[in-house]
């Protein structure tokens, strides 16, 4: 085998490897033991939580995705998609806690009943420059339904109106999108 088939391969293993979706569920052993009346919120994407911090009346979880995460997004719970906007920006390193502000993304706005309007914010990186939504106003989500992908090294934010959850999460932890629950709310 050439050296150039060898690369080949390898980077055609790395694509079909990078764009991988695998069927998630949540983590049933946690859910099971949740009070009643209470439901989980599960992690919208796979990574390191980089940051937590509060922003005007939002709680606001920040997750590095590295380029060998998997790079699905899905809806953490239960809601209607209220609107996606997309912004334009820069493409500075996604392990930023400013690169919400200053990269491009997209905000996928999400009503859930009891929490309010959340939002799920897909921020592109250094090499991530491409954000595939496949959600649209007035869709109806369940918890882990795909919200989109981004393509490479990434972050993804969840904004939750502070006071209205409790998240269990800290930075450091590794998070799977659709399976780990990072928080409860309750009816």
């Amino acid at each position: 085998m050439s050296a150039l088939s060898a690369v080949s391969a390898l980077f055609t293993f790395f694509l079909v490897w990078f764009f991988r979706d695998p069927e998630r569920r949540p983590d049933s052993s946690i859910v099971a033991k949740l009070k009643p009346g209470w439901q989980p919120i599960l992690a919208p994407a796979d990574g390191k939580v980089a940051d937590t911090s509060e922003i005007n009346d939002c709680l606001r979880i920040g997750i590095f995705l590295s380029p060998f995460n998997c790079h699905v997004q899905r809806s953490p719970f239960e809601g209607l998609v209220a609107e996606v906007l997309r912004k334009k920006g820069y493409c500075l390193p996604a392990y930023r806690p400013d690169a919400s502000r200053m990269n491009s993304s997209a905000a996928i706005k999400i009503t859930n009943k009891i929490l309010g309007e959340c939002v799920v914010r897909q921020i592109t990186g250094i090499v991530a420059r491409r954000i595939l939504t496949l959600v649209e106003k007035d869709m109806e989500l369940k918890p882990g339904t795909r919200l989109g992908m981004i393509l490479l090294g990434s972050r993804v934010e969840l904004e939750i109106p502070r006071g209205k959850a409790e998240i269990w999460t800290k930075v450091g932890d590794k998070v799977y999108a659709g399976t780990t629950v990072i928080g409860t709310f309750t009816s």
